[in-house]
């Protein structure tokens, strides 16, 4: 009922979005692709208020800040699994102080995040990232990050959150983004000492440019960092320029 009585009064015509039932509870949600816009997305967050959804997919939803940023402020506690991409959240900061704090808050217990393609910076990852490291997170097994305009300074701040075992990430993807090669050592440094990372998509970055240091050296310095890693079992570095 929350949901329909937003869109009337923002004079919205309801839309079959999924988030009202016929019968039972809606543990998954699912509207990839339905075009709802920031303004159904302002009624949709509403109506999440009241739900149990557990896993959330409003990926490509032209959602933009106003609308990811009231779905945020409305998750459940309940809420384990949340896609989030190509909606353009990264126009301002409040997306991520909101993802911060519920990292922070020990009433949720998210293990998935997917926020691919929706432009963060690295100032937003340092938010992201400082959360990381003060909560002690254990929840959070995959993080998505692909295709934003994530750089070395960016890449440095999650390779801090790795190094120091603050959390329980299992799979990291950043494919696609910024990063050259002083990010990308950072990772590999911090890979050195991590227990918990076992998947890692750097593709498509330009890990192997950069910087003074030759290409084959940069490899090398990878190399080295991976031999002493026992727990990754998956690691793509396709199309980096090495």
């Amino acid at each position: 009922m929350a949901f329909i009585n937003k869109c009337e009064k923002s004079k919205l015509m309801p839309q079959p979005c999924g988030i009202v039932a016929r019968k039972g509870p809606i543990k998954e949600l699912n509207i990839k692709n339905y075009s709802v816009g920031k303004e159904y997305g302002l009624a949709l967050g509403k109506g999440l208020r009241h739900s149990v959804v557990e896993k959330l997919n409003v990926a490509a939803n032209r959602l933009q800040a106003k609308g990811g940023i009231s779905l945020l402020k409305n998750l459940n506690p309940q809420m384990k699994n949340i896609n989030l991409s190509n909606n353009d959240l990264g126009e301002n900061d409040e997306c991520m102080h909101l993802l911060a704090d519920i990292i922070l808050d020990r009433r949720y217990s998210l293990e998935t995040i997917i926020l691919d393609n929706n432009g963060i910076t690295d100032l937003q990852i340092g938010i992201l990232a400082d959360a990381l490291l003060t909560s002690g997170n254990r929840t959070i097994k995959k993080l998505s990050l692909a295709g934003n305009c994530i750089t070395d300074h960016g890449a440095a701040l999650l390779a801090d959150t790795f190094e120091m075992n603050s959390n329980e990430i299992r799979d990291l993807n950043l494919h696609w983004n910024r990063i050259k090669a002083k990010g990308g050592l950072s990772i590999a440094r911090s890979l050195v000492d991590n227990k918990s990372l076992r998947v890692l998509d750097l593709g498509w970055n330009s890990l192997g440019s950069g910087t003074q240091i030759a290409a084959k050296q940069v490899g090398l310095i990878w190399g080295e960092s991976l031999a002493k890693n026992k727990n990754l079992i998956h690691l793509d570095l396709s199309n980096n320029n090495f």
